[in-house]
């Protein structure tokens, strides 16, 4: 993996909201009885046990499971434990091997391909479990078991999904996509929003240490790239109440992705705020004061040379001869009524008129950018309430 950093329309309210209450209760759920570091101890198991060419492949899987399978096994589906059953028939293990073998195949990081070779693995043992338990829905794998097997061999490549707790944090979060679920499921948009959560964790020297302090008290070392810690704080965030009370939209999917592009419009001109603010700073760092005028002298093409004797913001005068003359300032000169005798004075008077003009450019761009990013705020909250919504929560263990 990339440690580019990827630009998301998240909801930054509600992220900075349930991430403070997972660093609330770190401390719970890294002891007993949570002891939610188990994670990281499923796959230094996995990873120490692996061994697709072993001579007992079925006592080789038992031995590499046997930390995970709690991840994933109730007592209405139970994938894991479904495959070591399997196994136990005859001839099955070399079928199961080949499967696995074909699961685990280089991809050079293709997520559509990987997503296909996950649901051939589904349907190929699933046809054998069909063999053996015909109607029964207790072993059958899914898309989810087959990309928990994928997380513990690879971990820092993939995610581990749990598909309510995805749900649930994609509508807490507003992820701008849909990944869908069943047949439509897609695995690239899914692996999109972990790898958006990543990308937090990065950013979090306190999200770096909570990682830290997971595999310090599971004992193990695993290099997952921070990748088994987006599961952690997406499983967490539904079990121990991390969304209660957080307004949120709901949970239309349409409606989180029209919100998101008009995020994206948003964004783009609080970017353009952002820049104009920088220039403006920078311009009125560099903006050049005009020389001293006062007692300088003129040249007029109709009442020829003349000495300034006063000068305002928006008028010089000037006198020629006897008599006193009024001109706006800076347009005598830029329209070249005026003209300074001496030509060092003109060019740095000009100079300073040109800066001034630049500067109040950026100033009128940014306040009329500051409009229309109040106006585009305004609209976005007049068509878009967040209320609480704690009852549609899925806390289902599908």
């Amino acid at each position: 993996m990339h440690d580019t950093i990827r630009e998301s329309n998240m909801d930054r309210e509600n992220f900075n909201a349930i991430i403070t209450r997972f660093l609330d209760k770190f401390e719970v759920t890294n002891s007993k009885p949570s002891e939610e570091y188990f994670k990281w101890n499923a796959v230094a198991c996995f990873q120490k046990n692996w061994n697709l060419e072993a001579a007992d492949f079925a006592q080789m899987f038992s031995d590499a499971v046997k930390e995970f399978s709690v991840i994933i096994d109730t007592n209405y589906a139970a994938p894991v434990g479904g495959l070591k059953t399997l196994l136990k028939q005859p001839g099955e293990d070399e079928i199961i091997r080949a499967a696995f073998k074909e699961l685990f195949a280089e991809d050079a990081g293709n997520i559509d391909q990987l997503q296909i070779r996950a649901e051939r693995f589904v349907e190929t043992v699933n046809e054998r479990i069909d063999y053996y338990w015909p109607g029964s829905h207790l072993y059958r794998q899914s898309l989810r078991s087959a990309v928990l097997f994928l997380s513990m061999r690879y971990p820092a490549d993939n995610y581990i999904l749990f598909w309510s707790r995805a749900a649930n944090w994609a509508t807490f979060v507003e992820f701008a996509d849909d990944f869908g679920s069943g047949a439509s499921f897609s695995l690239a948009k899914f692996y999109r929003m972990c790898d958006e959560l990543r990308d937090e964790i990065l950013k979090s020297e306190l999200l770096k240490k909570c990682n830290e302090e997971r595999m310090r008290a599971a004992g193990v070392l695993t290099d997952d790239d921070y990748h088994i810690m987006v599961y952690d704080i997406i499983y967490c965030a539904t079990c121990y109440h991390l969304y209660t009370d957080i307004p949120n939209y709901g949970a239309n999917v349409g409606e989180r992705i029209q919100r998101s592009k008009d995020r994206t419009e948003i964004e783009k001109i609080k970017q353009t705020v952002a820049e104009l603010e920088a220039q403006a700073k920078t311009s009125a760092t560099l903006q050049k004061l005009p020389p001293e005028l006062i007692g300088c002298a003129v040249e007029h093409k109709k009442f020829g040379q003349g000495i300034i004797t006063e000068k305002t913001n928006t008028i010089l005068r000037v006198r020629f001869g006897e008599e006193l003359k009024g001109f706006l300032f800076p347009d005598a000169f830029e329209q070249k009524h005026l003209a300074l005798a001496d030509s060092t004075i003109m060019a740095d008077m000009m100079a300073a008129i040109d800066s001034k003009k630049a500067s109040s450019q950026v100033d009128k761009a940014l306040n009329s950018a500051k409009e229309e990013l109040e106006k585009i705020e305004s609209a976005f909250n007049k068509k878009w309430k967040k209320g609480i919504h704690n009852g549609e929560l899925d806390i289902s263990d599908e």
